[in-house]
């Protein structure tokens, strides 16, 4: 996973520049399915990209209700900066 980890949450900045876009070339009616579509498929990844992050810090939790495997260090070595971003994942999510 590394830092692509992080990816999904960068992407929703880029509906900004194709909104610009679709408002030059496209239909408003037609421009406007693009938009939510792409809006809900960007949405929808950075759900699973925070889910995927709120697991790994809820793993350094004492007690965490999440199954042994999930809290090996070879899901900790896989995104980077761990404590931090699995601490952020969890109140953002």
């Amino acid at each position: 996973m590394g830092i692509f980890v992080f990816l999904p949450l960068v992407l929703p900045l880029t509906a900004w520049p194709i909104a610009r876009l679709a408002e030059q070339r496209l239909h408003p009616r037609t421009a406007t399915v693009l938009l939510t579509s792409v809006s809900t498929v960007l949405a929808l990844c950075s759900t699973v990209c925070l889910a995927l992050l709120m697991v790994v810090g809820t793993a350094q939790l004492p007690g965490n209700p999440l199954p042994d495997g999930w809290s090996d260090p070879e899901v900790r070595a896989s995104v980077p900066r761990h404590e931090i971003a699995g601490k952020a994942a969890i109140p953002a999510l």
